[in-house]
């Protein structure tokens, strides 16, 4: 048995169909020449700024990388230190969710575990900057006082 495929059936396009896709088509190309431009406007803009050396400077006294590498290193050590911390108990958490936790309670920790995700790193922040920082700063004197010896603390 064969079979046989119908021919195309051309549609005709209406004028607003053609006109949305016209509009659409470089209304989106127009995005992507805006980034480009933005782009190239900053990197041009950042030459000077990345090739001065302490006499061309006013405010450095060494190079760019004298004060950049600090806060890079800063930055990547943090960074290296949540993902040490955070993935374990997430994998934990989803663990204990999807295995171990009851129907019940699996749902409601699922829901919320849905709504910190919703909540955006800055709010986080805050609280820990409000809330956590000052709670936690008799535990920080007395292990930098006790335990000062380790590099941690």
């Amino acid at each position: 048995m064969t079979t046989t495929t119908a021919p195309a059936v051309k549609v005709k396009q209406r004028p607003g169909d053609r006109w949305f896709s016209g509009t659409a088509l470089f209304a989106g190309s127009m995005i992507l020449v805006t980034l480009a431009a933005v782009a190239i406007f900053l990197i041009v803009q950042s030459i000077p700024g990345l090739t001065a050396t302490s006499d061309t400077a006013s405010l450095l006294t060494g190079n760019f990388w004298q004060y950049v590498g600090p806060l890079a290193f800063g930055t990547i050590w943090a960074s290296l230190l949540a993902l040490l911390m955070a993935v374990p108990l997430s994998v934990a958490v989803a663990l204990f969710i999807s295995h171990y936790a009851p129907r019940r309670l699996a749902q409601g920790l699922g829901y919320i575990v849905d709504l910190l995700a919703a909540v955006p790193s800055v709010v986080f922040g805050l609280w820990g900057i409000i809330v956590l920082a000052p709670a936690v700063q008799p535990i920080f004197a007395w292990l930098n006082t006790y335990a000062g010896w380790i590099p941690l603390f």
